[in-house]
């Protein structure tokens, strides 16, 4: 996973890049969910989950470059949807890099409701970028 990580993001506003972080993330509140090709992690992403508010972050989306175009988001992301609403989550969001088309518009094809920019506030892929907000009720 870390490996896909470094290849995709030049810098990331988590440790994703370390296998420590990785394994202690997996057992406190996040689950991963990868697509493999031949027992190769190809696409990855997560759900960071708020148990008190029933809220849970769909992030950390990784596609490595020879594999984009495939549609890998939008499946991993419904399946994070019907991961969560097993768990009885009510409400899903993301920060979604601005200039991530790709992104934005699997958001967008999920019926995610855009709830703004925030402007030039997380560093990622070497530099400060800005994010749009996104939501979806699970109920």
């Amino acid at each position: 996973m870390c490996e896909v990580y470094k290849k995709v993001f030049e810098t990331y506003h988590f440790p994703i890049f370390n296998e420590d972080y990785i394994e202690k993330t997996m057992n406190q509140n996040l689950i991963y969910f990868s697509i493999k090709n031949k027992e190769k992690i190809v696409s990855l992403s997560s759900t960071e989950m708020d148990y008190t508010s029933k809220s849970v972050e769909m992030t950390d989306f990784a596609t490595l470059s020879e594999y984009r175009g495939k549609g890998f988001s939008v499946f991993l992301l419904n399946k994070m949807e019907e991961e969560m609403r097993q768990k009885n989550f009510h409400v899903a969001y993301t920060i979604a890099r601005a200039v991530s088309y790709g992104m934005n518009i699997t958001f967008s094809k999920l019926n995610y409701k855009y709830a703004g920019t925030l402007i030039n506030n997380t560093n990622i892929s070497g530099d400060l970028e800005s994010m749009n907000v996104w939501y979806k009720i699970l109920d």
